[in-house]
């Protein structure tokens, strides 16, 4: 195989490796239908105006980077820092939500005016 191929298949790998869920719960892994899938912003944001990284569900703190998280069913606490380009600001968020088996949610930043940044987040 050649090496342009070779990367082009790593870089493949590495692509879905980013697309799974992290687990935010102790245990052995389980199905999508009995896990709820919370979604942050991507890492690689191209410079979006605004973006959501996901800092903490319940006690667990998530790394950097991690922007989809498994979270079984039930109530939770997450903290979200919302960030904005311009102006460059960063605003941290406390959501109490309650999930549901085989959910799928995404946290959607609320902004107001330019001077106000991000005002609250959601989650959909």
């Amino acid at each position: 195989m050649k090496w342009t191929a070779r990367l082009a298949v790593l870089g493949w790998g590495s692509g879905l490796a980013a697309c799974a869920a992290t687990p935010g719960y102790e245990g052995p892994a389980r199905g999508a239908a009995e896990v709820a899938v919370v979604s942050a912003s991507l890492p690689v944001t191209a410079g979006a105006p605004v973006t959501v990284q996901l800092r903490k569900a319940d006690e667990a703190v998530i790394p950097f980077g991690v922007w989809r998280v498994e979270l079984l069913p039930g109530k939770h606490e997450l903290l979200v820092d919302c960030i904005t380009r311009n102006p460059s600001r960063t605003s941290r968020h406390s959501l109490g939500v309650e999930l549901e088996a085989g959910g799928r949610y995404r946290l959607v930043p609320v902004t107001g005016t330019p001077q106000e940044g991000c005002t609250t987040v959601t989650l959909e």
